[in-house]
């Protein structure tokens, strides 16, 4: 990430810093036919949300109706895998019990802080199967989405809302009008629903799944995973830090003072609830590749939560690790020019997986 030079127009929509620009590069991460570009745009899309500055919504907001229960096997439900801050969205297709047009609603929800937001529109039947594809359409831009089990998201869905009653915090306005419509889950799930498709064990000790983790992030679905860059920062800084000497260090002295910094970082940002937030997303990401037939991807995600998971230190655990440096890296790249002219970090240290 260091040393990243995006487009001229990415570069200049990046630079005014505003919700019309971040709109304008969240259409090009979504619908530019270079992957470059998109990848390009994704990353300044991820910058600018460092500074809370985000796109426009597209989606009109949910008209209050009456609130009538629908028949709960009518129902039709798809979730999309999480992305690198642990945003994923629930997408419920709502018949009417009038027989009316039925209402594809979209809901954002967050595995730290619940339901973010919603939205809605009556679709015309004729029209259904071809929003569909079009949702489905978006694996060619990272955006994996597949239809589940109907009370599995209702499952999801009350697993969020189960952060806003655990955090004492509210759902968007309107939001408990919607509830009704879709339904609270019949049944309790233990586990994931990936692991009714693939074992863990078998995946864990599969010689065929790669287990290198940069790898995993190489691939469309992961290459936005990353920390959060203010939470980073002072772990870059700590880092820079160890790595300076007022005398010529050899190399195997530089290597072990970045070992240890790299594991202290890894420590200090991934503890035992952010640690347990990225194996669950890991899982609903497999299960929702699986579903889409993009199996390598699904066992590699799979196989990075088994380690995840296990009882050891996390500084122990690739990802985890691999997971820090490129997140290094980000935050880098956000305070390269401000810190060089300050020169808080030399030139010569730069972070990066």
């Amino acid at each position: 990430m260091a040393g990243w030079n995006p487009p001229a127009d990415i570069a200049d929509l990046l630079h005014q810093a505003t919700p019309e620009a971040a709109t304008q590069l969240r259409d090009i991460a979504e619908m530019a036919p270079d992957r470059e570009r998109r990848k390009a745009a994704k990353r300044a899309l991820y910058l600018l949300s460092q500074k809370h500055i985000l796109p426009v919504e597209r989606s009109e907001p949910v008209a209050p109706t009456t609130v009538l229960q629908a028949p709960a096997d009518a129902l039709r439900a798809f979730a999309s895998a999480f992305d690198g801050a642990g945003n994923r969205l629930l997408i419920f297709l709502i018949p009417q019990p009038d027989g009316g047009n039925p209402l594809l609603s979209h809901i954002l929800i967050n595995d730290a802080r619940g339901i973010r937001d919603y939205g809605g529109q009556r679709v015309p039947r004729r029209q259904i199967e071809a929003r569909i594809s079009d949702m489905e359409r978006g694996m060619e831009r990272g955006l994996a989405i597949a239809e589940i089990e109907p009370d599995y998201g209702r499952f999801l869905l009350a697993e969020a809302r189960a952060i806003h009653q655990r955090d004492g915090t509210m759902t968007p306005a309107g939001f408990l009008d919607l509830l009704p419509l879709i339904g609270m889950p019949r049944q309790e799930y233990e586990r994931p629903a990936v692991y009714a498709h693939l074992s863990p064990e078998e995946v864990l000790s599969d010689p065929t799944v790669p287990h290198d983790p940069e790898k995993l992030f190489a691939t469309v679905w992961f290459e936005n995973w990353f920390l959060d860059v203010n939470e980073v920062i002072p772990w870059l800084y700590r880092y820079v830090q160890a790595m300076q000497s007022p005398i010529e260090l050899p190399e195997s002295a530089r290597a072990e003072r970045r070992a240890r910094s790299l594991a202290e970082a890894t420590e200090g940002l991934l503890p035992a609830p952010v640690r347990r937030l990225y194996v669950r997303r890991l899982e609903e990401t497999a299960d929702i590749l699986q579903r889409r037939s993009e199996r390598e991807a699904a066992r590699m995600a799979l196989y990075h939560a088994g380690q995840l998971a296990e009882d050891k230190p996390v500084s122990e655990v690739p990802f985890a690790r691999f997971l820090v440096e490129r997140s290094w890296a980000v935050a880098y790249h956000l305070l390269r020019e401000q810190a060089e002219h300050r020169g808080d970090i030399p030139t010569g240290v730069q972070p990066g997986a």
